[in-house]
Order: C-alpha cells, then sequence, then structure tokens
C-alpha cells in the first residue's frame, strides 16, 4: 500500500500509522539531543497521522461470541445490541465481536407459522404485498426476525 493511497482513503487492512520527523531550527541535530546551543525541545515539528479503519459502530445487529473453552457462537439481536450489552446477555463469553452477515438457515414449519401471524399482527392495516414481502424477509433469517417481531408485540403491549 503506498502513501498517495492511504491519502486518497483506499481501504488498508492497517489500523494506524504515525510518524513523527522532529529537528531544531537551528541545529541539524536530534531535536532532543542536547548540543551547545540548542534546547532539548524541538522548534519545529512535524505530526503525520494516517486512519485507515473505521471501528464498528456502538450498536450492531449480529455478534460472534467466544468462550474459554474456544468454542464461538453467532447471535443476532433486534433492535441492535453494544458490545457490552451482548456479553452481558452470555455472561460466560470472553470476547464479542461484529459479524458482517447473519447466518441464513430455512425457517421450520412452526417458525413460518409464528412468523405469519406475528407479520400479521405487526403489518395488519398494510396491503397484502407489503405483508408478503414482510414474510419472505423474516423467513431468511427466522431466528432474527422472530426475536425482533416478538419485542416489536412486547413494546406495543406494554
Amino acid at each position: 500500500m503506498s502513501l498517495s493511497d492511504l491519502i486518497r482513503g483506499k481501504p488498508v487492512s492497517v489500523a494506524v500509522a504515525t510518524a513523527t520527523p522532529a529537528t531544531s531550527a537551528t541545529s541539524a541535530t536530534s531535536a532532543t539531543r542536547q548540543t551547545a546551543g540548542t534546547g532539548t525541545v524541538a522548534t519545529v515539528a512535524t505530526v503525520a497521522v494516517a486512519k485507515t479503519a473505521k471501528a464498528p459502530p456502538e450498536k450492531w445487529p449480529a455478534w460472534r461470541l467466544h468462550f474459554p473453552d474456544g468454542e464461538s457462537l453467532d447471535v443476532s439481536f433486534c433492535p441492535a445490541f453494544a458490545r457490552a450489552d451482548a456479553l452481558s446477555d452470555y455472561p460466560h463469553a470472553i470476547k464479542a465481536e461484529p459479524t458482517p452477515e447473519r447466518l441464513q438457515r430455512a425457517a421450520t414449519e412452526a417458525e413460518a407459522r409464528e412468523l405469519h401471524g406475528l407479520i400479521e399482527a405487526v403489518y395488519g392495516g398494510e396491503t397484502d404485498a407489503d405483508k408478503a414481502e414482510a414474510l419472505n424477509a423474516a423467513l431468511k433469517d427466522p431466528a432474527g426476525a422472530l426475536r425482533c417481531y416478538r419485542a416489536i408485540l412486547k413494546a406495543r403491549n406494554t
């Protein structure tokens, strides 16, 4: 990766790079070296910092939790959870990292029936096409959709 790529903002895997050259204006020697007639602090200093990697957002919809035995577990949250919240729900986990994509699996018959009922309850006044679209999306991530729609109905009933 060249410096011009960093300046242009091209994505790289390096987190932070820092360069700090410093020289004395009155001497060609190092700014921190004590010499006759110069101080120990640079009179001219430049600092260049290049940030290339972004931290994950505070809240994330899916986390990979790691446990002391080396096992890991992918968990989805709706609404999105902060890292600390995800770890507090799984007290034996020692680390949590955001997962870029939710794992998908086919819904069971029971999950499909429950999702259909939940979507009817949440989107009762919407068109059949809108409900079908919501159900289609929910069936692609049944565990996450069930958690989300249950939370919506619980919030409405409290």
